[in-house]
């Protein structure tokens, strides 16, 4: 049974100047090359010496898959012609070849290398985060953050965040000494989607940077310092998405390359991270999945 009525997107845009001496009809499933490809295809196979003819040749191409085979019905005002073939892309390239002939006897026929690869789409994503820290501030500490990602290839995806932790304190010691801390952070990383149906298992790697800002309380003189933070995190994740929605969980360890230490004078050492913490995360991303017109992968 033809697939046509499920599988073709028409594409009936006259286009005469692309090719010229040429007006070219396309419809094609979506997946398949686009009329601007194969135009292009045309266009190229046939050079730029070679003479439009008059009047303009009118060709009309369909294609359809049938019972696993390609098909592509070539028309023109003195007949039709079908081609078939394995898959798509490989019948758009015979019909290039046909069209560049009965403009050009002569033309050559190497199309495959002349149907332009159109550049992959990619999925994006973007979300806020609910954040949860052990061992990098004094206590254990809540934040908040934002995150984007893209798609890359294989399941890989580049993604960006920011966090913002709320203020932790030091229990004071038997002078009432202590120091508030608070972070803020940065961060590029990479994850590896593992799809499960609906869910998804990530592995996460990332490295931040930031700056972690310290006040002294109870002494006589208190002082605020700033120190540089930079960590690499390492964790998994675990996400189910439903349609544009996408909500996940993290756990993550991060090792920070830099162990600022709070000292006050006549106290000592207020505060010093851990040489490692434990992280969490719930996320809450809207995502958007690549947009395909016509490409060439089928």
């Amino acid at each position: 049974m033809p697939a046509a009525p499920t599988l073709v997107l028409l594409v009936a845009l006259q286009a005469g100047a692309a090719v010229p001496g040429v007006q070219l009809s396309w419809s094609s499933p979506e997946g398949c090359p686009s009329q601007a490809q194969v135009e292009g295809a045309v266009a190229r196979t046939l050079g730029e010496n070679v003479s439009p003819p008059e009047p303009p040749l009118e060709v009309s191409g369909v294609i359809t898959l049938e019972a696993g085979t390609w098909r592509v019905q070539l028309g023109t005002p003195s007949g039709q012609r079908t081609l078939t073939g394995s898959t798509c892309r490989a019948v758009s390239a015979a019909a290039v070849v046909v069209i560049a002939l009965m403009v050009d006897p002569l033309a050559p026929t190497d199309v495959p290398a002349l149907l332009d690869e159109p550049a992959e789409p990619r999925a994006f994503s973007v979300g806020v985060l609910a954040l949860g820290d052990l061992g990098t501030l004094p206590r254990p500490a809540y934040g908040i953050g934002a995150l984007g990602s893209v798609g890359l290839a294989a399941g890989f995806h580049l993604e960006l965040h920011g966090h913002a932790w709320l203020r932790q304190s030091t229990a004071p010691d038997a002078d009432g000494a202590g120091a508030a801390l608070s972070l803020y952070t940065f961060g590029v990383g990479a994850r590896r989607d593992f799809d499960l149906g609906p869910l998804s298992l990530a592995p996460l790697l990332a490295v931040e940077a930031g700056a972690l800002r310290g006040s002294s309380f109870g002494l006589s003189n208190p002082a605020t310092n700033t120190a540089v933070w930079v960590a690499a995190r390492a964790g998994l994740g675990l996400a189910v998405s439903w349609g544009y929605v996408r909500i996940g969980l993290r756990l993550e360890a991060a090792v920070p390359f830099t162990r600022p230490r709070f000292v006050a004078a006549g106290v000592g050492d207020l505060f010093t991270p851990s040489p490692i913490s434990g992280r969490g995360a719930l996320t809450l991303e809207l995502r958007f999945p690549p947009r395909r017109t016509g490409g060439s992968g089928n």
